[in-house]
């Protein structure tokens, strides 16, 4: 049986550029620029850190402007230009000169990046607002749960097919040149949609009007996706001494999982309300991160078995809390002002975790403990911090958003 949303092929189409973007920004930012940064350009982890900030960071503010951009003059153009604003960051990137991590290169590396925070932040409201847009309010939840599924799913294959890549080529900066190659494709697919604007008067929205509680939750949540962020690939590679292409297959059962339940993760949505949805995958994103986390204190904890149990908590964990998240956020005019506004908090909440996990995971020893938790303490560490805020997240949502509280315009 298809799934309603899938019937319209506005929804279809959308899911495609939704799927192609993320599976390049993926590719450039979390799978192939760590190793490229580091292996090719010289950066210690530190630095890759503070380079690929600087993209979490120019997205998240990029995402209150872009937001009323898409709201006040519609969808369709921010996403066809978005993902062309990083191409040419890619050229950029591979043309620039190197000095093996030298101060001035760090500045020109993030310099790049501002160009992909920027396209990042034209193509996901946009995205988001025109796919609730498209649908009606019985089939948005399913709806936004597979463009949610498009986005994990993106990162999840971005690792094994950029892996890939550079493994057969021999090259780090190979998986950069994919990420163009999808990013073009995405911007001409974008080129079929058709424009959305929310039939409210929503244009208006800033920050401060958005409330609290939401800003704490998001800028909660995705600070514990950010100690992890630049670090995920190159964490496998140290400690298991893996290949590329291997740390891409030990991340594609969780994408299969992901793709499989990314329907039912929608329908459940619908049953349980989004209170019940969005706690519950905070949960076992927290449970899933705090099993990797616990390893940092516990030795005979790191293993491989550890990590390919605790990833799909993670994965399943955000496939069920995300699209409830948006839907509750974006209300039923489907508010990219909104949306944007959020966001910015969650990205804010990122690039404020982000390099300190990579610094964490690069330099942090544990205190007078050597001895018993050994040198890997700093690279599991990351893992600890993140599930502290995604439980921090679950509560402070749980208690902010009591079933009286639940509105139906999105939490305003």
């Amino acid at each position: 049986m298809v799934n309603p949303a899938l019937k319209q092929p506005a929804v279809r189409r959308l899911l495609a550029v939704a799927l192609l973007a993320e599976l390049a920004y993926a590719s450039l930012n979390l799978s192939t620029m760590p190793v490229y940064l580091r292996d090719a350009r010289g950066f210690g982890e530190a630095a890759v850190g503070i380079v690929l900030g600087v993209f979490l960071g120019t997205e998240a503010l990029a995402k209150l402007v872009t937001g009323r951009w898409a709201d006040r003059y519609g969808t369709r153009r921010l996403i066809v230009f978005g993902p062309l604003l990083s191409v040419v960051s890619v050229i950029l990137t591979l043309a620039a000169p190197g000095a093996n991590g030298a101060a001035w290169e760090t500045v020109l590396q993030g310099s790049f990046r501002v160009l992909d925070g920027i396209g990042a932040a034209m193509v996901w409201p946009a995205l988001f607002a025109s796919i609730a847009g498209a649908t009606n309010e019985r089939d948005r939840p399913t709806a936004l749960s597979l463009l949610n599924a498009c986005y994990l799913i993106g990162i999840a294959l971005a690792f094994p097919l950029a892996g890939w890549i550079n493994d057969q080529s021999r090259q780090s900066s190979a998986g950069l040149g994919m990420a163009a190659i999808l990013f073009i494709a995405a911007s001409l697919l974008a080129l079929g949609l058709r424009d959305h604007r929310p039939h409210s008067q929503s244009t208006g929205l800033h920050l401060s009007r958005v409330s609290p509680w939401l800003l704490a939750t998001g800028f909660l949540a995705f600070a514990g996706i950010g100690f992890p962020s630049f670090i995920a690939k190159l964490f496998p590679m140290d400690e298991f001494r893996m290949s590329e292409g291997q740390v891409g297959l030990l991340v594609l059962p969780t994408a299969i999982l992901l793709a499989v339940l990314s329907a039912p993760a929608g329908r459940l949505a619908t049953r349980l309300g989004a209170r019940t949805t969005v706690f519950a995958g905070l949960v076992l994103c927290a449970i899933g991160t705090g099993m990797i986390g616990l390893a940092a204190i516990r030795p005979e904890s790191r293993t491989v078995a550890t990590v390919m149990i605790a990833a799909p908590l993670v994965g399943v964990g955000f496939l069920i809390a995300l699209p409830a998240w948006y839907a509750y956020v974006g209300g039923a005019a489907g508010s990219a002002t909104r949306l944007g506004a959020v966001m910015a908090a969650q990205g804010i909440g990122a690039i404020a975790a982000a390099p300190l996990g990579a610094a964490m995971y690069e330099k942090l020893q544990p205190f007078g403990v050597a001895s018993r938790l050994g040198p890997s303490f700093a690279h599991w560490s990351p893992f600890l911090a993140a599930s502290g805020c995604l439980a921090a997240a679950a509560i402070v949502f749980l208690a902010a958003s009591g079933p009286a509280r639940e509105p139906s315009d999105g939490g305003r």
